[in-house]
């Protein structure tokens, strides 16, 4: 399997048109660096947003924000809850692979 790396020079397949996905009315999102380096850093295995917050070093604040908007587009999916082993709570794991996505979802997308 080929290691995905978290960064700007990251190519993952999915969000290698997220800028223009994420643009608003026209205008160039000045986040989406951002957002293509979280997108990617979900797509390397299920993560808490706080891993992904310590492994990119960008706010959290920022990562709930960017999740919310991919959630309510189909782009990410959380596949579970557990301990998060940075904070020791319980948290959501989500992933940005569609592979990783469990196979009731396809199911209940009709696929």
């Amino acid at each position: 399997m080929k290691e995905k790396k978290i960064g700007a020079g990251t190519t993952h397949a999915p969000c290698s048109d997220l800028a223009t996905r994420c643009a608003t009315g026209g205008k160039a999102n000045p986040y989406a660096t951002q957002m293509k380096r979280v997108f990617a850093a979900f797509g390397i295995m299920p993560s808490t947003m706080l891993w992904v917050s310590r492994q990119t070093g960008i706010e959290r604040a920022n990562l709930c924000r960017y999740v919310a908007y991919w959630e309510d587009r189909g782009m990410i999916q959380k596949v579970g809850k557990a301990h998060c082993p940075i904070s020791g709570c319980l948290a959501g794991f989500y992933t940005t692979d569609p592979e990783l996505v469990p196979a009731r979802m396809y199911k209940d997308m009709g696929l």
